[in-house]
């Protein structure tokens, strides 16, 4: 799934010293949808964190480094966050994917191969549409966000390295191509 492109990110900062509350407030004005509420404009909560997700899910204690702040809430307004994974397996046949790790198992030998954050995407992105094919045009969009019609060569270089990682356990074909543009695990 694509992030909304107006997704916006609320701050609250209760910063007493008039000078920091300047600094920072100044900083994080350089930041594109970001709404800032300092102290005065409403009562914020919790007086002890710095809430850098919406929703409240994501918080740093305080004392906060500015350029990690920064840091935080470029990433979470760059849409990048969905690629977080929780502590999930996913059984694939003759593999388990650890998606929090990016290690896929091979289940008889317990050998572990490393992916990358892509390629663990791309597999639980198949795992989820289990049963059915997906089309080379909705792996890019929901894998890498590029929009429809996108001419790239991305998809087929990350399944030949994918490819390549698997052929030691002789499971290469674990991802189906139909030669139609379409792609499918073979479980």
């Amino acid at each position: 799934m694509i992030p909304p492109k107006n997704k916006q990110v609320l701050i609250g900062c209760d910063i007493k010293n008039a000078r920091l509350k300047e600094l920072v407030e100044e900083q994080l004005r350089t930041i594109p949808d970001l709404r800032i509420l300092m102290n005065e404009e409403e009562e914020i909560q919790p007086p002890d964190h710095v809430i850098t997700e919406e929703n409240y899910s994501r918080e740093l204690s305080y004392p906060v480094r500015l350029g990690e702040l920064k840091d935080r809430l470029n990433y979470n307004l760059s849409g990048r966050d969905r690629f977080v994974e929780e502590e999930v397996q996913y059984d694939l046949g003759t593999f388990t994917l650890l998606a929090d790790k990016n290690i896929l198992i091979h289940k008889d030998t317990q050998t572990p191969i490393r992916l990358t954050d892509k390629e663990r995407l791309l597999l639980r992105t198949l795992y989820e549409a289990i049963g059915r094919q997906l089309s080379r045009d909705r792996i890019l969009s929901e894998v890498w966000g590029y929009a429809d019609g996108i001419e790239t060569h991305t998809l087929e270089t990350h399944l030949y390295r994918l490819r390549q990682k698997l052929e030691e356990f002789e499971a290469q074909d674990l991802i189906i191509a139909d030669g139609q543009g379409n792609y499918s695990l073979k479980i």
